[in-house]
């Protein structure tokens, strides 16, 4: 941590979460709440731009161009951001019906920004769940390996099937979607570092890869957690909230 004005404060690693969020969480330090905040106000902007009318041409879409996404739904800190690609995902329910949906977006600081802070972040950004399709799909419990190559390592089916799926009939989804992105954070984040997408050129080092997911379930099996923890650089935290204050669980403390 370095030292501003006679007072610790965190670095961007341990923002996100280098040393687990060492002291703090209890009491919440002031600079990681406001950046909790911030990813907030990120997803927010998902639910204030999702086009959720059924009677809509454009139903499962989003209504602002990447260009307007963040200004259009006042995004406090637009400023420093710039939408650079949408997510679209399949929803299948029983190999049958089929739906396309946006799911979110890809943001990255602007220069200005980057420079001023002295590092540049990229945000990927998913919505919850709004159409009927996708509850089908939460509630597809069996359990499926995440990765051909790995059967011991298994995540709940239906978020896999939309992470995974793609249709080259449908507008949005003619690539993969580990290309195009899925559907929940803590998939993505898992598959970029497995896959050694955070990795530093030629060097051992990686670059920091943290999902932070508001009352996300788990969503894999013992196996998944152990290989979670074995990545390199990659952390997870969930904030929730009680009845009287907020939670914050660190992945070393439980499954995903």
């Amino acid at each position: 941590m370095a030292q501003i004005g006679g007072t610790e404060s965190p670095s961007w690693a341990d923002l996100l979460g280098l040393n687990h969020w060492s002291g703090l969480l209890e009491p919440l330090d002031d600079t990681l709440r406001d950046l909790l905040l911030m990813w907030g106000d990120m997803c927010q902007v998902t639910a204030d731009s999702f086009i959720r009318d059924s009677n809509s041409r454009y139903h499962g879409r989003c209504r602002y161009s990447k260009n307007s996404l963040l200004d259009k739904t006042f995004f406090p800190n637009a400023a420093d951001y710039e939408v650079v690609e949408y997510l679209y995902a399949l929803s299948t329910f029983l190999f049958v019906l089929k739906e396309s949906n946006w799911m979110g977006y890809v943001a990255v600081s602007s220069n200005a920004h980057a420079e001023a802070v002295g590092h540049r972040d990229i945000y990927v950004v998913w919505r919850g769940n709004s159409r009927i399709m996708e509850f089908f799909e939460d509630i597809t419990i069996p359990l499926w390996p995440f990765d051909d190559d790995d059967e011991d390592v298994k995540v709940m089916l239906g978020w896999r099937d939309i992470y995974n799926s793609s249709d080259p009939n449908f507008e949005f989804n003619k690539k993969s979607a580990r290309d195009l992105g899925g559907a929940l954070a803590i998939l993505s984040a898992y598959d970029i570092v497995k896959h050694g997408l955070s990795k530093i050129g030629e060097t051992e080092e990686y670059f920091p890869v943290c999902a932070m997911v508001f009352e996300s379930p788990r969503v894999g099996n013992q196996a998944f957690r152990d290989s979670w923890e074995q990545q390199p650089n990659l952390r997870l935290l969930r904030p929730t909230a009680s009845e009287r204050h907020a939670c914050y669980q660190v992945i070393s403390r439980r499954s995903v």
